[in-house]
């Protein structure tokens, strides 16, 4: 993991060193089509703006923790984490970072809402309306869950895009699963889950 510095000040994170792309909003994000280019410990060759050091870091949450503190970057948090470059465990820690649902916003794939305090990944793009809160259209939206919650409630996947993972843990019906396939959409006790002692 590393941290992107600008005149001493963090202004991202990212999991790893790619090229970056300085935004109309003074932020930097990171992309492969970006205008600067890694090389070693510093980013160089952001035409017409300042260079930026990089520093290896071992701790993304401390990293993440500072950024949000500082009010500087968040923006560039909410980025990464949509661009799939920070995990969704990290994103839920700081869920503070994240704009809420409204009705009437057009949202894109994987832009990142917070709802009654939940946030959710956008799995398909739509126009928000009233009736269509996170919650209650799966299709649409996925719950990012709760890092300190070792066994969410199992929920029905509706396709690909929210099955389980091999070795995912939930709870149904009183007891405590772990996924044993890959994609797993089966309900626990029927076929693809474990009984955790």
């Amino acid at each position: 993991m590393y941290r992107l510095i600008r005149n001493g000040e963090q202004i991202a994170v990212v999991m790893e060193l790619t090229r970056c792309q300085l935004q109309s909003n003074g932020y930097v994000v990171l992309s492969k089509d970006g205008d600067g280019i890694v090389y070693g410990d510093k980013v160089y060759n952001v035409p017409g703006h300042e260079y930026l050091t990089i520093e290896k870091i071992d701790d993304m949450s401390a990293a993440v923790a500072e950024m949000a503190n500082s009010g500087v970057a968040s923006i560039a948090f909410v980025k990464l984490v949509e661009a799939g470059q920070i995990d969704d465990v990290t994103a839920a820690e700081h869920s503070d970072l994240f704009a809420s649902w409204h009705p009437d916003i057009a949202y894109a794939v994987d832009q990142m809402a917070q709802y009654e305090g939940a946030l959710y990944r956008c799995i398909q793009a739509h126009t928000s309306q009233a009736d269509w809160t996170p919650p209650s259209v799966p299709a649409l939206w996925k719950a990012v869950g709760d890092p300190g919650e070792e066994w969410p409630a199992w929920s029905q996947p509706i396709g690909a895009h929210d099955a389980y993972d091999l070795g995912a843990k939930v709870s149904h019906k009183g007891k405590h699963y772990v996924s044993t396939v890959a994609a797993n959409v089966w309900e626990p006790g029927v076929y693809g889950w474990e009984v955790s002692a």
